[in-house]
């Protein structure tokens, strides 16, 4: 029995367009040569030909101009279709952007291919597809929006093992596009071992909870060895039927310089709390008008039992009323407007209850990211004794 014969009378034309009629996806039988026998007319809109125009043609035909996600050229003998009539196996999920010589418009194609078997003959295969144009053309403004933003993506198969990424996130690990192959096992390799633990638990109730967003600081090691600090914001798009997610998605931003900066601020931060902890007059530092940090000079001075006593303490509550002009004075003299409050005396209310004299100058700071007040302060009640002796004596 020729087996050309017997695809024909069994994808007869009129039979294929009775029964794929009412499918919203494109359907194409081709021979064994790759030929094109039949279309549904899906299939027809959605390449914008005729049955006739298609009709006998392969996706080896050099009218057909066929390109890659990237943009590189999609060669004939690795379209789906002679892959499934060479090879004899089934592929899915192809997707290649392609226009007719006829026609200007590119259109993006998601594509199933499969072998078709008579009898247990390979006597050709057929193809569904579906028009993502829109949808690809969304995805590249989505692109171009985070490539702006300076943002990698990954969409990880949490079954498979499997991650896609963009070139940014490539990028951030100092690796152009192909060069490496991601994967959960592979980004969970690259994590820095201090930060490991805390992650892998944080994703283990991600996972686990039916919210599912992840929002995470840590490292991942870089190409050249040294380590990039990234925010991973992402969140779960899918679950099985036991409730356990199966698919991750989210961006990835770089944000190492701010790392960097932090630690250099903590430990200059660390500097100066050591020179000023060990300073012998009283030192505070307020922050939005509340005490921030204390040195043992300043505790004494309050007569208080620690610093924790006076932490968060408004500035208000440890200084006399009669004062508070001045006090608000010196306040927006150096918070306003930057600049330095010469020695004067205040009335400061220690935690035991007596009032104290006292005489001091405050700055404006940088303090953990932010402005502050760096108070000095010195019992002034030596100096006025003196002098009440030395008026005595005069």
């Amino acid at each position: 029995m020729d087996s050309a014969f017997d695809l024909a009378r069994f994808w007869d034309a009129d039979k294929l367009a009775a029964l794929f009629a009412g499918l919203p996806v494109g359907v194409v039988v081709h021979g064994l040569d790759g030929g094109i026998v039949s279309a549904n007319r899906s299939a027809l809109d959605i390449l914008g030909l005729s049955l006739d125009a298609i009709t006998g043609k392969s996706p080896m035909d050099a009218d057909w101009q066929v390109i890659r996600k990237d943009g590189s050229p999609y060669p004939g003998a690795e379209h789906p279709v002679m892959i499934c009539l060479t090879e004899g196996v089934s592929v899915r999920d192809a997707v290649m952007g392609g226009k007719h010589r006829t026609q200007g418009a590119l259109r993006w194609l998601r594509i199933h291919a499969n072998p078709l078997r008579v009898d247990g003959a390979l006597v050709g295969a057929y193809s569904c597809f579906e028009d993502i144009t829109e949808r690809r053309q969304l995805e590249e403004q989505l692109d171009m929006a985070l490539l702006g933003a300076n943002l990698g993506t990954y969409d990880a198969d949490l079954q498979t093992g499997g991650v896609n990424v963009n070139a940014r996130y490539l990028d951030i690990l100092g690796y152009a596009p192909g060069e490496l192959q991601m994967s959960v096992a592979e980004w969970m390799a690259r994590i820095h071992p201090d930060d490991f633990p805390q992650i892998k638990a944080n994703y283990d109730h991600v996972l686990a909870s039916p919210v599912g967003y992840v929002n995470n600081e840590y490292r991942l090691r870089h190409k050249d060895g040294t380590w990039v600090w990234l925010l991973d914001s992402g969140r779960v798009l899918g679950v099985d039927e036991r409730g356990e997610a199966v698919r991750i998605a989210g961006t990835q931003m770089d944000i190492t310089a701010r790392k960097q900066a932090e630690l250099a601020l903590q430990e200059s931060e660390a500097r100066y709390r050591t020179v000023v902890e060990s300073a012998p007059v009283a030192m505070l530092i307020c922050v939005g008008q509340r005490v921030a940090m204390a040195n043992p000079a300043c505790v004494k001075l309050f007569r208080a039992a620690s610093e924790q006593e006076l932490l968060g303490r408004d500035i208000w509550s440890l200084t006399s009323q009669k004062c508070h002009p001045l006090v608000r004075q010196r306040i927006e003299r150096a918070m306003l407007r930057g600049e330095e409050n010469p020695l004067a005396e205040l009335e400061i209310l220690c935690l035991d209850g007596t009032r104290l004299t006292v005489e001091g100058v405050s700055v404006p700071i940088e303090y953990r990211g932010g402005r502050a007040m760096h108070i000095i302060m010195a019992d002034a009640t030596p100096r006025q004794q003196a002098e009440a002796l030395l008026r005595q004596q005069r």
